[in-house]
C-alpha cells in the first residue's frame, strides 16, 4: 500500500525533492532482516554465509537497477527501496538500522542500552547541527521515548496493528500534501 501511496504522490504532487523517504516499515524490516542474519550466523554460519551474500546483492542490485532498467532512476526513493530494499538509503539510513540491531541485542541489558541510545541521541544531535546548516536539530528528542521503552513489560498491548497500518502512511501523505498547499499557496 505505501509503494503505491509514494508513487501516486510523485505524479499527483510534483515538488522539487519529491516525497522523499517516508517509509518507516522499511528500516524496520531491514533491522529485522540484519538481525535475523546475524542470529542465523551464530547458529549455522553456512546458511548465515549466504544469507549475507543475498544481502549484498540485493545492494548491488539497488545501485545498478537505473543503469538496467532507464526509468528507475525516475521513481523517487520511497518507490524504489520498496521493491529494492536499500540498507543505506531508506526513511533515517543505516545509522537507525544499526541502532535497532544495537537496541534487540541490549534488550537484556538496560544500563548498556540507556548508554548506547543517549550516545546516539548526542550523535544525532551533532550530526544534524552540523548538517543542517540551520541550527534546527530536533531527531536527537527521541531520547524522550527511552523512559517508555524502558517500561515495557514484554506484554501485548491492544490489537490495533492494522490501524498503525493505514494511519502511518495515511498522516505522512496527509501532511506531505497540506505543506505543499501551504506553500505553494503563499510562495
Amino acid at each position: 500500500m505505501t509503494v503505491f501511496g509514494y508513487a501516486l504522490d510523485n505524479c499527483l504532487m510534483v515538488t522539487e525533492n519529491g516525497y522523499g523517504n517516508h517509509n518507516i516499515f522499511l528500516p524496520m524490516f531491514l533491522t529485522g532482516v540484519i538481525i535475523s542474519t546475524i542470529e542465523l550466523f551464530l547458529r549455522d554460519r553456512k546458511k548465515g554465509t549466504l544469507l549475507l551474500i543475498a544481502i549484498f546483492l540485493v545492494q548491488f542490485l539497488y545501485y545498478t537497477i537505473p543503469f538496467i532498467i532507464p526509468f528507475a532512476g525516475n521513481l523517487s526513493g520511497d518507490t524504489l527501496t520498496g521493491i529494492i530494499p536499500s540498507l543505506v538509503l531508506n526513511e533515517y539510513g543505516f545509522d537507525f538500522i544499526v541502532l535497532g540491531v544495537l537496541m534487540y541485542f541490549l534488550r537484556e541489558k538496560k544500563d548498556l542500552l540507556c548508554v548506547v541510545y543517549s550516545i546516539f541521541c548526542i550523535y544525532q544531535f551533532s550530526s544534524e547541527m552540523f548538517t543542517s546548516g540551520t541550527g534546527n536539530a530536533t531527531q536527537w528528542m527521541m531520547i524522550i521515548a527511552l523512559p517508555f521503552m524502558l517500561r515495557y513489560n514484554r506484554q501485548k498491548g491492544p490489537g490495533l496493528k492494522y490501524f498503525f497500518y493505514v494511519f502511518y502512511p495515511a498522516h505522512t501523505f496527509l501532511l506531505f500534501w497540506l505543506a505543499n498547499y501551504i506553500f505553494a499557496n503563499n510562495g
